[in-house]
């Protein structure tokens, strides 16, 4: 299993990331400090201890572009979530597309503009 070492040590590094105090369901402190991805290791399981908690997604994302730092690999990172960002943004359009021809042709939803294209289409041919 790889793992990240948590510290109690701050430096100004990219490969330092402060993620939010940890309590437990009593309310007390269970797990604080910074993930230190500069010293990411293979352990066995067997060395891990009882499970503490899980980072918010937020956290997770800063933990994955650290690492893309630390490892060299920030390029492919950024190129991955640029395209990401691009298809998402493509599909937004789409859907504005999608409910404009909705509110055009008083379809509901996207079968009835499926309907109402073939049966255009079907009055073309004649």
């Amino acid at each position: 299993m790889i793992v990240a070492p948590i510290t109690h040590t701050y430096k100004n590094l990219p490969c330092i990331i402060k993620f939010e105090d940890k309590f437990d369901s009593d309310g007390n402190l269970c797990l604080d400090g910074y993930v230190n991805v500069s010293e990411i290791r293979e352990v066995s399981k067997a060395r891990l201890e009882d499970y503490i908690c899980d980072l918010s997604k937020n956290e997770i994302k800063r933990v994955d572009e650290a690492l893309a730092i630390q490892l060299g690999i920030k390029h492919y990172y950024d190129k991955s979530n640029n395209i990401l960002n691009d298809k998402l943004i493509y599909i937004s359009k789409l859907n504005d597309i999608l409910n404009e021809i909705k509110e055009k042709t008083g379809a509901k939803n996207n079968k009835e503009i499926l309907e109402k294209i073939q049966i255009i289409l079907d009055n073309s041919k004649d």
